[in-house]
């Protein structure tokens, strides 16, 4: 991977809003924290490590990085990130197979955790490997006898098992892993490391949402989510902040689909030479007329005659 690219990577975790997530529709888990230092190694490697859970990454040359902007269901709003992809691995794809032993974690971040032993859900998610690891023999016990079952079953006994004894949760992908080590909890998803399991939306057995224009013979091993303009770390909705705004819109730009960077630029060049909206071709792919919608939505924060951007939100 060239070396602006491991740098914008260390930019962007260190950052002390942006969220760091390893999974799918369904199972994912998800890294975030206080302001971190943090760079690559000579071994390429990046390591992040608290009370609450760690982080790692390893790359090489074989990854890539996608920019992208999605819709937000509340208006005037929109979801941003960046994903790291290779190549899909037929490993991870096959794990669909339900609950089995894998074995020591050895690749465990903490060396005090090499011998806990891990199982993997089998979620089939074909980006990554959502598993648990314990040492516990009474969970152990439970993991054995229900070997095989997979979690999208109904009356699955796996999962309050999980729940009451809180596991180590690990997900990891073929660059990076998060290990969650705090409790889960039944009221609220707590700050900091923490998972997502949701069995209903395994099914579909998707990595990532369909507006993001990752190509069919890759998937995401690591996504960045940088602090969003129109909502804070908590996930609720706050006034329009510029400079988040402008933090990550560079960013986008320069590593998003070329269609979707297109679009973006055309509309912008429109407001700049005050077009009329009735005379603008509307894109006619669906990546044109996301990026549309999207650069429409932050031109609503962004564009200071209003009534010029009024004729455009009527159109």
């Amino acid at each position: 991977m060239p070396e602006h690219i491991k740098n914008l990577l260390s930019e962007l975790i260190g950052r002390p809003n942006t969220a760091i997530s390893i999974g799918g529709l369904g199972a994912i888990a998800e890294f975030d924290g206080d302001q971190k230092k943090v760079s690559f190694d000579s071994r390429n490697e990046l390591q992040i490590c608290n009370s609450k859970g760690a982080f790692r990454v390893k790359i090489d040359s074989g990854e890539s990085v996608l920019a992208y902007e999605t819709l937000s269901q509340t208006p005037k709003s929109w979801q941003w990130g960046m994903a790291v992809l290779a190549d899909r691995n037929p490993y991870f794809a096959n794990l669909n197979n339900g609950l089995h032993e894998i074995g020591p974690d050895t690749d465990a971040i903490s060396e005090n955790d090499k011998d806990a032993l891990l199982f993997s859900l089998g979620t089939g998610l074909s980006n990554s490997n959502f598993t648990i690891r314990t040492k516990d023999p009474a969970l152990l016990r439970i993991l054995r006898s229900n070997e095989g079952m997979r979690i999208t079953e109904g009356n699955n006994p796996l999962l309050d098992a999980l729940i009451d004894f809180s596991p180590h949760r690990v997900v990891y992908s073929t660059i990076a892993r998060i290990e969650v080590y705090q409790e889960i909890s039944r009221m609220e998803t707590p700050m900091g490391p923490h998972t997502h399991l949701l069995p209903s939306l395994l099914k579909a057995r998707r990595t990532h949402v369909a507006a993001i224009p990752i190509p069919a013979s890759q998937s995401p091993q690591l996504t960045l989510h940088p602090e969003n303009p129109m909502f804070d770390q908590y996930g609720h909705s706050r006034p329009f902040s510029k400079s988040a705004y402008d933090s990550f819109s560079p960013v986008v730009e320069a590593h998003c689909a070329e269609e979707f960077r297109f679009e973006k630029k055309r509309l912008k060049v429109a407001f700049k030479k005050q077009e009329k909206a009735i005379d603008y071709v509307f894109p006619s792919t669906r990546l044109g007329r996301l990026a549309y919608k999207v650069t429409l939505r932050q031109l609503s924060h962004t564009c200071e005659d209003k009534g010029y951007l009024d004729t455009w939100l009527k159109a």
